[in-house]
């Protein structure tokens, strides 16, 4: 009869292993390496597909995720002021970053860009990064700034762009939005179409 496998407790990694080391014992016995490879090294093809379906059957245990607590967020913000070698608008860049990313509860592709500069081909990943024109500043009626909103162009559970709820000013400069927000747009100056981090 049919093996009966208690799936939870298959090691991906070990089955991988297997399948390599039988691709490898066959190719030094004369016999052909049945795995095929693309550009970037990783098995294609048929081998590719059954690797592919082990991956999908094989239980997995999810990591456990913690979520960073604004004392968390300022112990970060307050090391980064204590670095050396690194200069004062790169640490308001990363301040700001750090704070923004974590307050809107955003992943780093939604609003960091992997280059400086724009794509003009409407299917590459920058044209649905945040810019600097993106961030929008709410004042009372006095034009002090009281909450930042944020225009995600493209995110996991949105492929059309939403904004942000407005993250409102806090007490605490080191760790509020508008306070980190505003003093980063205020050092670097720049076109409004330039990616925002």
């Amino acid at each position: 009869g049919e093996p009966t496998w208690n799936v939870n407790k298959v090691n991906l990694q070990t089955i991988k292993k297997k399948i390599g080391n039988i691709c490898i014992h066959l190719s030094f016995n004369g016999g052909k390496d049945p795995r095929t490879r693309n550009a970037k090294g990783h098995v294609v093809g048929k081998l590719g597909r059954v690797l592919n379906g082990i991956d999908r059957s094989v239980a997995y245990q999810k990591r456990t995720r913690f979520g960073i607590t604004n004392v968390e967020l300022l112990m970060f913000v307050l090391k980064l002021k204590t670095l050396t070698g690194i200069a004062e608008e790169d640490r308001t860049m990363l301040t700001a970053a750090l704070v923004i990313g974590q307050v809107a509860l955003m992943r780093p592709d939604e609003f960091v860009a992997p280059f400086s500069t724009m794509a003009t081909d409407p299917e590459d990943p920058l044209r649905s990064t945040m810019l600097k024109k993106d961030v929008i500043f709410l004042t009372d009626k006095d034009k002090s700034k009281v909450a930042v909103k944020l225009w995600i162009c493209r995110s996991k559970t949105n492929r059309h762009g939403e904004h942000s709820i407005p993250l409102a000013k806090i007490s605490n400069p080191l760790i509020c939005p508008v306070s980190t927000m505003s003093t980063y747009l205020d050092l670097h100056h720049g076109k409004s179409e330039e990616p925002l981090f």
